[in-house]
């Protein structure tokens, strides 16, 4: 929608837009702006500071390239999710219930002994997991499992 032309109809198609520009304020306030923009940046400025462990060989583990490993980039993508929602929706308390109920715990999944960072190291860099593209499986048989309806 043009913002400059209240009720500017869009180009697609079927079933045209006539949102305004009074409905894009209403939008904004109901739907205010991250504060950051991508889960990359919520790791690189938020995270990669906050969360500043001396990295051991039996304690906290981490990976410069995290972007590698789909389940810290799942929990990134958790966390940064939840701290846009809670910071514009859960009062004054956000910060430490959102911390209390989802960042530590999960930081220290992604970061301990068995996590995905395992065998990674800021010196050393990225370690490939032992199985790249997934843990080993079977498909089971047919009849194991009943398809829902």
């Amino acid at each position: 929608v043009d913002q400059r032309c209240p009720g500017a109809r869009t180009r697609n198609g079927e079933g045209m837009s006539t949102h305004t520009h009074a409905e894009s304020t209403a939008d904004a306030a109901e739907n205010p702006p991250l504060q950051y923009q991508t889960v990359a940046e919520f790791v690189e400025d938020y995270i990669a500071s906050v969360y500043n462990r001396p990295v051991t060989q039996h304690g906290t583990h981490w990976c410069p390239m995290w972007w590698y490993h789909a389940e810290a980039v799942e929990i990134f993508m958790g966390l940064w999710q939840s701290w846009e929602h809670m910071r514009v929706n859960d009062g004054p308390c956000w910060l430490v219930k959102w911390k209390t109920y989802y960042f530590y715990s999960l930081m220290r999944e992604v970061t301990g002994p068995e996590g995905p960072f395992y065998g990674c190291s800021p010196r050393e860099g990225h370690a490939e997991p032992e199985h790249p593209d997934g843990m080993p499986v079977e498909a089971a048989p047919v009849d194991v499992f009943t398809p829902r309806e």
